[in-house]
């Protein structure tokens, strides 16, 4: 249509197109990233250069362009009123739905990409840090495990996959995060006096450390 409107040179204030397939139709009415490739492709195209046109159903037998396809030849054409004369229908105000509903139909949903649903359970931190700490007494394997587990929930929330790659910077955030779990486990009661400006436990263990509280709340 792209190519032909502009030979025209004619006002045209609508455009309307019509397919016998309501297969296509449930295509053109969704996004086409939800396609696999090959359809994903011939949909955003035809969206892109008929994004001002109407598109409708209709009949096998009413279909011009099927003349054609019936392998007609210029004796049949010559007489054909449906090639010559547009279908009466055309000549009159069609309702054109705002969406055609997706067919239950196989060729339609072999086309659709394959959707994976990641289940979460949600679990206390604690049992998570308790279960993390009884995988193996290296210092530094604890620190690697817990950066890929962040790694791995960080790229779950995000579109575009980052780098396997663990970073130093993730490596000190997650022993951060390791050490100040441990703190608010054993040190619990010594956090929440230094929290309320109260003084220490006379039988804590830090009283004779003068200990304080970090910018991320570590001792």
């Amino acid at each position: 249509m792209h190519k032909i409107v502009p030979v025209f040179h004619l006002p045209v204030d609508k455009i309307c197109l019509s397919t016998d397939s309501t297969i296509v139709l449930a295509w053109l009415n969704i996004q086409p990233h939800i396609l696999k490739t090959f359809v994903r492709n011939q949909v955003a195209e035809i969206q892109t250069l008929c994004s001002n046109c109407q598109w409708i159903h209709v009949s096998s037998k009413n279909k011009p362009t099927d003349v054609l396809s019936r392998s007609a030849d210029a004796r049949d054409l010559q007489g054909n009123d449906l090639w010559w004369q547009t279908p009466e229908f055309f000549l009159h105000d069609i309702p054109v739905p705002e969406k055609y509903p997706c067919p239950k139909d196989k060729t339609f949903e072999q086309e659709l990409k394959r959707t994976v649903t990641v289940s979460c359970a949600v679990a206390n931190d604690s049992d998570f840090f308790d279960k993390h700490l009884n995988l193996t007494n290296n210092y530094c394997k604890l620190i690697s495990i817990l950066s890929f587990c962040c790694s791995f929930f960080k790229n779950c929330l995000n579109k575009m996959l980052e780098k396997v790659f663990l970073t130093a910077a993730e490596l000190e955030n997650s022993e951060q995060l390791l050490m100040k779990q441990v703190q608010s486990t054993i040190f619990a009661r010594e956090i929440t006096a230094l929290q309320d400006g109260k003084s220490f436990p006379v039988s804590s263990k830090l009283k004779s450390l003068d200990p304080f509280l970090e910018g991320n709340s570590t001792l």
